[in-house]
């Protein structure tokens, strides 16, 4: 049932510097908020308890918790790495100091944390927080493993690597791209790997396939633009191409020598596939936000709302935006083509978030507020004061629905039962 009244959470305060973000872990028990100073709170989310302090004493630049829920990792542009234990509240190992790490990645199983250190990769074993394997003369800070876990990309400069994880040895002669990397995928079953090149070259987007012999086959797709972003669809059928002239191609994966296919031309912005593969958002400056089908097109464009704050349903169905220039939010049913206008006065809505149910929204403010609203009855619940005093600047419900987390860009971070 749907009630008109929150429950008034407790404040989960301790953060001392600006909120860099806050996460779940994988089963939903844990609740995780990071600050640029350096602080780690974790909460217990059944009974609101913080039950964790991390200090690292680093400026961060991102953190992310393992499968298991137990180690959080940290990164830093100017400091290094850290890999921490969270029962014992300190550093698994030795961290890796005095060193700029770009981008770090768990191998699927969680048993390796590679990190990309400008001219290196350092690979470590997660259990024991040792380094494990350290390939020098890889230059690059982009990394991402293949869904098997045995191979890690690393986009650098020219090139592209391919290290077996296990060694720590590289896959064959680096794969070169005639230019700078802007952005590496593996397709998510594992058998494309693809990358952008970014001075506008003619190379546009490569993609290789991975075969059983280490030379794997060359693709590429001639363009005449820089690329913004790529995507797979979630079945590994398309690959999805933002240029930066605004032109937006989609590819079969079957048939990559095609020319491809142009699903149209959107000023500035950024696309990602639904988690049903289905539909590709894009977010464009020019034309709000549309919704493409693969080989169908343009499904429709919502050219009046704010391609900056909207939530997408995970069953692809629901779609929730800000109108250009006002507070007034729509719902779009994107199987009945329906669109509702959402009642009520909700501020200044910087950011919002669907149920898992699709049943509930919630909304935040630059002012500090949040709410809840019922879309299929239409009841509206605010949060207790005091809540927020600063903009919101993320919600997340939990895997079931129950709880909320919002953070503001004070650092201060609630976490809602959104049932009582």
């Amino acid at each position: 049932n749907f009630r008109e009244r929150w429950k008034e959470g407790k404040s989960l305060t301790g953060l001392q510097d600006t909120l860099i973000g806050v996460r779940f872990s994988a089963d939903g028990r844990l609740l995780a908020a990071a600050d640029y100073g350096g602080n780690i709170l974790v909460w217990n989310v059944e009974d609101q308890r913080m039950i964790y302090h991390l200090r690292t004493n680093w400026r961060l630049a991102n953190f992310s918790f393992h499968p298991n829920g137990q180690i959080v990792a940290t990164a830093s542009y100017h400091d290094g790495a850290q890999l921490w234990s969270l029962e014992a509240e300190r550093v698994i190992g030795s961290p890796i100091r005095d060193r700029s790490v770009f981008d770090a990645a768990f191998s699927p199983d969680g048993r390796i944390l590679a990190l990309a250190a400008g001219d290196r990769v350092l690979l470590w074993n997660v259990t024991t927080g040792k380094s494990i394997g350290e390939v020098t003369g890889v230059v690059g800070d982009l990394i991402a493993f293949h869904p098997n876990g045995k191979i890690i990309a690393v986009g650098g400069t020219d090139l592209t690597y391919l290290i077996d994880s296990a060694s720590g040895l590289q896959i064959g002669e680096p794969l070169s791209n005639g230019s700078e990397v802007g952005a590496l995928a593996f397709s998510p079953d594992g058998r494309l790997l693809a990358s952008s090149v970014e001075d506008g070259s003619g190379e546009g987007i490569i993609v290789r396939e991975l075969g059983s012999s280490s030379k794997p086959l060359h693709i590429s797709y001639p363009a005449s633009s820089y690329f913004d972003a790529i995507d797979f669809s979630p079945d590994s059928k398309h690959l999805a191409v933002y240029h930066w002239d605004d032109a937006i191609t989609l590819w079969s994966t079957s048939r990559p020598r095609s020319l491809g296919q142009e699903l149209g031309r959107f000023e500035s912005g950024d696309l990602y596939h639904t988690s049903d593969g289905r539909f590709l958002v894009v977010e464009s400056s020019d034309q709000g936000i549309s919704i493409l089908e693969p080989g169908k097109g343009v499904r429709f464009t919502a050219a009046e709302m704010d391609g900056s704050v909207h939530v997408l349903s995970s069953t692809g169905r629901l779609l929730v935006a800000r109108a250009r220039g006002s507070n007034k939010l729509c719902a779009f049913d994107l199987n009945s083509g329906s669109r509702k206008v959402i009642p009520g006065d909700f501020g200044d809505v910087s950011v919002v978030a669907l149920n898992p149910e699709e049943s509930i929204l919630a909304l935040g403010n630059q002012e500090g507020d949040v709410y809840l609203y019922n879309l299929i009855g239409g009841a509206v619940r605010e949060a207790p004061r005091p809540g927020h005093t600063a903009k919101i600047a993320a919600l997340r419900y939990s895997g079931n629905g129950t709880l909320l987390a919002s953070g503001d860009e004070a650092g201060r971070v609630r976490l809602w039962d959104t049932n009582t």
